[in-house]
């Protein structure tokens, strides 16, 4: 809230030059890796109830990627690798057996007649792959062509609380024209 800002403001004590503004990440609609071989999930904000989703991440703190996720589906698997990692083929291969193991527990979990199957092309299966938009970029040149129907980026923006975001801008765009040898850009 506005006065927990003023608050934390307060108790910062800050200089007369300094300013605190409070920010918030957003999260935009699924996009697809590999938009050629996407499924019918394109464009949709989040992963729906029902869907099983292997979340892959290479980022310092995923918990609150993954508690997003949950407030959507229940399904998910997460597989953390360290931040800015660089995906090996065996991590290649372990998001595959990840991905499979996804559709043996959809599989066990699906109340089917006798002799039914379970239809596995992209646009009938519950499963889907989440990436973070740095990720996908690391993801994308060695990854599997049966996977990539399934592999979808989250992209991420940061948005900023209590209407400050023209007041942020004008700062930035006064302290680069004050402090740089070329005074020329425009205020």
């Amino acid at each position: 809230s506005k006065q927990e800002r003023d608050d934390l403001a307060r108790s910062l004590e800050l200089r007369p030059d300094q300013q605190l503004y409070c920010s918030t990440l957003l999260y935009s609609a699924l996009r697809p890796v590999f938009p050629d071989e996407a499924d019918a999930r394109r464009g949709r904000p989040m992963p729906q109830a029902h869907e099983r989703v292997l979340l892959v991440t290479g980022i310092a703190q995923p918990a609150p990627l993954v508690e997003e996720v949950r407030r959507h589906t229940q399904h998910v698997v997460s597989l953390s690798f360290p931040d800015h990692h660089d995906f090996s083929c065996r991590n290649l291969r372990t998001i595959a057996r990840a991905f499979d193991g996804l559709m043996e527990a959809t599989a066990a979990s699906v109340d089917k007649p006798a002799g039914a199957t379970i239809n596995s092309s992209a646009s009938a299966d519950p499963r889907l792959i989440l990436t973070t938009e740095k990720d996908a970029i690391r993801l994308r040149p060695h990854f599997p062509q049966r996977l990539r129907p399934y592999l979808y980026a989250l992209p991420i923006e940061v948005a900023f609380l209590h209407g400050e975001q023209q007041s942020f801008n004008q700062n930035i765009i006064t302290y680069v024209s004050t402090h740089t040898r070329d005074r020329s850009i425009p205020t």
